[in-house]
């Protein structure tokens, strides 16, 4: 019985270092990211030692890590911005606490209005991500709440990413990541996507749906994410990423950031309202933008910024009628 309780336990204690192992370490798409991270990490520490000043923190997933070049930014506009983005698959609670780990006294977090429900439950991959990026100061200010459910996913298995991978060895004979050679990752953080996939599809096109705007939900954790930046001192604008989408999508955002603005949230004011049919601008999908959508985008972001230019409700009437 002894031998047999001694062989359980190895098991379990075998499983718990391999899940560790892999989730943080060995998995392909783990370590891109992380990568990523390391990048920021490194950049906010130049920033940060260069001037006291205030920065630009932008977060996201990687509508927001492909398409924000903080070294544009900075000799373009002469401004202090970090790329603080994760991936998408992490979902808004986990890409929003990573980004407020940077927030620091006078700083500005910019955060996509639609691109995620930042009210839905903590995707457990972003949970594991924040805990390698985090520790357990992940739960530090209550943003992502330390319960059963949060805790659970840092030592369990990610079954679906593992039979993902050798799946991919099988097929293709290699673990590698598509961005290991897709991407380019420059020392700031921004991600640069090298293919063009995405030029060659239309633009989508989203009409007949009724532009409602917001959840109640979804306006209640936009601004509890407001109440905790302003609790360390920084302020909170919501920007509407650009997407590969035609004109009949400008009134599903233009009503989205009317809800937010009437909740008294600031939302960066962009003529273009998120939606470009302009195939230049993307690269590999309808949110990753190339280089030169990337510089179009920067010089519509940076001076609206600069120069506090936000939507006010009359103006999203207007654009809605």
């Amino acid at each position: 019985m002894k031998k047999l309780l001694l062989c359980i336990t190895a098991a379990l204690l075998a499983g718990l270092v391999w899940n560790a192992l892999f989730n943080y370490a060995l998995s392909p798409d783990v370590r891109f990211w992380n990568r990523c991270a390391d990048a920021t990490d490194a950049w906010n520490a130049r920033l940060r030692a260069e001037s006291g000043a205030p920065c630009y923190i932008f977060g996201g997933g990687s509508e927001t890590r492909t398409t924000i070049d903080p070294a544009y930014a900075q000799e373009r506009y002469g401004m202090r911005v970090l790329n603080a983005a994760a991936q998408g698959l992490y979902g808004g609670p986990c890409n929003a606490a990573y980004a407020l780990s940077y927030l620091r006294p006078g700083d500005t977090l910019i955060f996509p209005l639609t691109a995620y429900g930042l009210n839905n439950e903590p995707h457990p991959s972003g949970l594991r991500f924040l805990f390698r990026r985090c520790g357990w100061g992940m739960y530090a200010d209550g943003w992502i709440p330390c319960t059963k459910r949060t805790l659970r996913p840092l030592a369990a298995g990610d079954a679906l990413a593992l039979s993902s991978c050798f799946t991919k060895l099988l097929t293709t004979g290699s673990f590698r990541y598509r961005y290991e050679t897709d991407a380019a990752v420059h020392e700031t953080g921004w991600m640069q996507v090298l293919t063009t996939d995405e030029r060659e599809r239309p633009a989508e096109r989203r009409g007949g749906r009724r532009p409602e705007g917001l959840s109640q939900g979804q306006i209640a954790a936009c601004l509890r994410l407001q109440e905790l930046c302003r609790a360390k001192g920084a302020r909170l604008v919501f920007r509407l990423h650009l997407a590969h989408a035609g004109d009949d999508c400008r009134a599903l955002q233009a009503a989205a950031a009317l809800s937010a603005v009437r909740a008294g949230l600031c939302v960066l004011r962009d003529p273009r309202l998120g939606c470009s049919d302009n195939p230049l601008d993307f690269a590999d999908t309808v949110n990753h933008l190339s280089p030169e959508g990337v510089r179009r985008q920067m010089d519509s972001l940076c001076p609206a910024l600069l120069h506090e230019r936000y939507w006010t409700e009359e103006e999203l009437l207007r654009e809605l009628r």
